[in-house]
Formats: structure tokens, C-alpha cells, sequence
């Protein structure tokens, strides 16, 4: 006996699983535009210890700004996880709506 898909269920499945990766998407994007600036401040931070570029090296190898680094890594590995899961729900709709197709045309033959 054929299996019976709840289509519309699946369907707000996946637009929350959608909503979910814009979400984790934004926050790391979040993160991601605001690098720069961390840095920057923890350059700053650094300036009395001698030139820019050591004030640089001082602020990239600085506990907090690999911390952030570390927090930005893992918002992006939560975003690419939850584009997996949208695709994986808007591939198996199309794979219903295909299945659904070729059954319809296959009972036309008949």
C-alpha cells in the first residue's frame, strides 16, 4: 500500500527549516561584518606596545579575538547545517512532485 505524505506538513517544514537557516545565516553574517572591527580594537588595544604591525600581531593572537574567531566558525557551521537540512526538505518535495508526475502519467497510459 502506498506510504501517505502529509505534503502540507512537510511544506511548513521546510519554510520553518528556511526560516531557520536566514536566522543562523544573519547572525553569522553578523559576526563575520564586524571582524574587522574587532580587530581594530584590539589592534588599538595593543598600540602602546611598539609599531602597528606588532600591535597587530599582539591583538590577532589575543585570547579574546580567537575567541570571537571561534564563535564566528561555529555561527557559520550552524548556518551551513541548517541550509542543509531547507535543501534537503526542498529536494524532497520535488522528488514527491516528480513521484506524483510520473504516476499520473503512468495511469494515463493505462
Amino acid at each position: 500500500a502506498p506510504q501517505f505524505i502529509d505534503i502540507d506538513a512537510l511544506c511548513d517544514e521546510a519554510e520553518s527549516a528556511g526560516l531557520a537557516w536566514a536566522d543562523a545565516k544573519a547572525a553569522y553574517e553578523a559576526l563575520e561584518q564586524t571582524r574587522k572591527s574587532v580587530l581594530a580594537q584590539g589592534t588599538k588595544s595593543y598600540m602602546g606596545e611598539g609599531p602597528f604591525n606588532k600591535a597587530e600581531v599582539l591583538a590577532l593572537a589575543d585570547e579574546s579575538y580567537i575567541d570571537f574567531l571561534n564563535r564566528m566558525v561555529a555561527a557559520g557551521r550552524v548556518a551551513d547545517r541548517a541550509r542543509v537540512r531547507w535543501d534537503l526538505l526542498r529536494t524532497r518535495i520535488e522528488l514527491i512532485r516528480t513521484n506524483a508526475s510520473t504516476e499520473r502519467a503512468a495511469m494515463s497510459m493505462r
